[in-house]
């Protein structure tokens, strides 16, 4: 349908993609896949089709075939295509892995015989936000990995060695006056003694049967708690979550307090331009106007003080403004990108300057992830150094005070 030639072997620049487990970046092959095709004026249909055959597919499909409802979605959008339907009706069946302004820029790109020049331009988008978001997921994973890692020193160190020492300190402190510092880092095992209180009557009965020392009902102890903890966490998000979801106002009130922050703000303001830059750069190319594109963009916009912003932006546009000078309603402030809108404008390739954008915002925020990562991993480095140190510090301190003492009280 948008095609006519085909060739198998240039197949193999789309199986040079590494392959994931995730559905959402098996889509973003699948939409590689039909840029190249339309590149090398190949039918779509036949493309998907030739790919489930290719040479490179069976390890593709393997990790799609994780996903049933992706791997029956790509072989109906193939079948669908072949007996001629539109592209964009055929997506359908991909819907729930695409971004939003995917099936609306491909419609209206049918409608004015622009396929060829939108799907490259989506496939492109698509690429950039799966780096983006794999960035941003292992911004985050590594704290929470380094966060772990702390509460399981802090743990080992307040529930197992502490109340050793406690207990040494406690003997040989009898009669005299305890260091201020030895006091506080005694005062951390308050934990163990609330947890010998509790479970330690809850096991005293069946102790001997089950349990060769306190150290093993501590461990339970410290399990226990756990579990607890993170039940009451996992309730707590959930119940912010279910909030955030069925309250518009709560979700707004909480993104602009958010966006009020300077390093998390910043954040904010790029990767919502990020998600607006993508649609718009889609829509403009598909042959909208920017208003038009600019009210289809707000859609996929996750933020929702972005999607208000965008709303002005479209309404000043539409009242005879210039879309660079109404730029100023989004308030990002961020002179850069600003630049790059007057500059798009005033060579009057709005596409061109919305997938400039893109690029330089998708190593923005590959930048931030690295930065962000780096702090908090320093950050919690030094948390634990101050915690350990803190620890070492006193008992050090503890020892040789009784020294100290044992010196000055022996007639030399």
């Amino acid at each position: 349908m948008y095609g006519i030639a085909s060739s198998q072997a240039c197949f193999d620049d789309i199986f040079s993609i590494d392959n994931t487990a995730s559905p959402h970046d098996q889509s973003v092959r699948i939409m590689s896949t039909l840029a190249w095709a339309v590149r090398c004026k190949i039918p779509l249909g036949e493309a998907l089709v030739t790919l489930q055959q290719g040479e490179g597919a069976p390890s593709f499909l393997k990790s799609m075939s994780r996903d049933r409802e992706l791997s029956f979605g790509f072989r109906k959008a193939a079948e669908d295509l072949q007996s001629g339907l539109p592209l964009s009706q055929a997506l359908t069946h991909l819907k729930k892995y695409l971004p939003p302004y995917v099936q609306p820029a491909i419609r209206e790109s049918e409608k004015r015989h622009s396929v060829d020049k939108v799907i490259p331009v989506i496939a492109t988008q698509m690429r950039y936000s799966a780096n983006v978001h794999h960035q941003r997921k292992a911004s985050l994973t590594y704290p929470f990995i380094m966060f772990l890692q702390s509460i399981g020193i802090l743990c080992g160190t307040v529930f197992f060695i502490l109340p050793q020492f406690q207990r040494i300190f406690g003997e040989l402190y009898v009669g005299k006056n305890v260091p201020k510092i030895v006091q506080i880092m005694m005062s951390f095992s308050t934990p163990t003694r609330f947890t010998r209180q509790v479970f330690g009557g809850i096991f005293r009965d069946f102790y001997y049967m089950s349990f060769s020392s306190w150290f093993w009902i501590e461990l339970l102890s410290l399990s226990i708690l756990v579990l607890i903890s993170l039940l009451i966490v996992m309730l707590f998000i959930m119940a912010v979550k279910l909030i955030y979801k069925l309250e518009p106002f709560a979700r707004l009130a909480a993104e602009l307090f958010l966006l009020h922050i300077p390093f998390i703000g910043r954040d904010m303001k790029r990767m919502a331009l990020f998600e607006f830059a993508a649609g718009m750069a889609c829509y403009t190319e598909a042959g909208l106007d920017i208003v038009e594109a600019a009210e289809l963009s707000a859609k996929s916009v996750s933020q929702a003080w972005m999607r208000r912003r965008i709303s002005r932006f479209a309404e000043k546009t539409r009242n005879g403004a210039k879309w660079c000078d109404a730029w100023d309603e989004l308030g990002l402030d961020l002179p850069f990108y600003s630049w790059l809108a007057r500059n798009a404008a005033s060579r009057e390739k709005a596409t061109d300057g919305f997938m400039q954008m893109i690029h330089w915002l998708k190593d923005d925020i590959s930048d931030f992830s690295r930065i962000f990562i780096r702090i908090v991993g320093m950050a919690v480095h030094m948390l634990n150094a101050f915690f350990v140190g803190f620890i070492v510090l006193s008992l050090g301190y503890g020892i040789f005070h009784l020294i100290y003492i044992a010196s000055s009280q022996i007639d030399w």
